[in-house]
């Protein structure tokens, strides 16, 4: 359906009422690409058995429900309507759970439900006062360091300024791929070499490994040209076995100290035997780390 059509549907009933019925062999695909469609109660509706796709890419739909998706199949058949352009005049509904709305563009008269947003996606106003959505910036990302967000915990690490708060939204595996160092003998995890006092959120979440840090899976070294405080707080670091410590913190020198306070934290090295006298927190130098406010520690 391209620009210039016009599909109009009138006194519906009780029972009928789809402009566009994608029901071409129960697999049928319809591209809407311009256009104009209206109906008194379905604008375009997929329904049937199989797996029919309706993209949605330009064009005006207006109905009292524009866009509803659903299938009579089985056996994981869904039906989809993808919506990445045009505009959306009317509710959108799945039927059942074999229909499947999914939204990455276009101008919707209502507000569009989180559960149609793409991947990626989150809902959105816009400033005329109609509705779409818009990419979520938090997509993909563990970290968040005030309005910036970060694909690892390193990242928001080489980024925090004094006085920020590294916040976690997500789980944290370190793999080989994603250590902080790596010489082909030792691999730590996670490394802070700077002299800036900041405190890290873990927000409930856990930083670990998937077996391949050897040395720390935190590693908080100052060798910046002041001393520095850091605070973790509310969460959880479990370090696999054949790491030496699940954290370490280290001063350079004395006019270089690091603090590290712990706040709500659970610690672990999971090591087994071989391991077992390893620290689950090592301190060197003239580094200081407080145990505070119900942290846990195991080896």
């Amino acid at each position: 359906i391209n620009e210039g059509a016009t599909i109009v549907q009138k006194n519906s009933g009780t029972t009928g009422g789809n402009s566009v019925f994608a029901a071409v062999g129960g697999k049928g695909v319809i591209n809407i690409k311009g256009g104009t469609i209206t109906s008194d109660k379905f604008g375009v509706h997929t329904m049937t058995t199989g797996t029919p796709v309706i993209n949605i890419s330009g064009g005006t739909i207006t109905a009292p429900v524009a866009l509803k998706s659903s299938t009579n199949g089985g056996n994981g058949e869904l039906a989809t309507i993808n919506v990445t352009g045009g505009t959306i005049n009317g509710t959108l509904e799945t039927y059942t759970e074999n229909g499947k709305i999914v939204v990455s563009g276009g101008t919707f008269s209502n507000a569009v439900e989180e559960k149609y947003c793409a991947e990626g996606y989150v809902p959105a106003q816009n400033a005329d006062g109609t509705y779409g959505v818009e990419h979520n910036p938090a997509y993909g990302k563990v970290a968040q360091v005030g309005n910036e967000y970060y694909a690892t915990l390193q990242a928001a690490f080489d980024a925090v300024k004094d006085g920020e708060t590294i916040t976690l939204i997500d789980n944290v595996t370190v793999s080989v791929a994603t250590a902080a160092y790596n010489d082909g003998t030792y691999i730590d995890g996670v490394r802070y070499t700077g002299d800036k006092s900041f405190t890290v959120d873990f927000n409930g979440k856990t930083v670990t490994d998937d077996g391949c840090v050897n040395d720390y899976l935190i590693y908080i070294n100052n060798k910046g040209e002041k001393a520095s405080e850091i605070t973790f707080t509310n969460g959880t670091i479990v370090s696999k076995n054949g790491c030496w410590s699940a954290v370490c913190v280290n001063s350079s020198a004395a006019t270089q100290n690091v603090v590290l306070n712990l706040n709500g934290m659970n610690i672990t090295n999971s090591n087994d035997a071989e391991y077992s006298g390893n620290p689950v927190v090592r301190v060197r130098n003239l580094a200081t780390v407080n145990v505070n406010d119900k942290t846990v520690i195991t080896s």
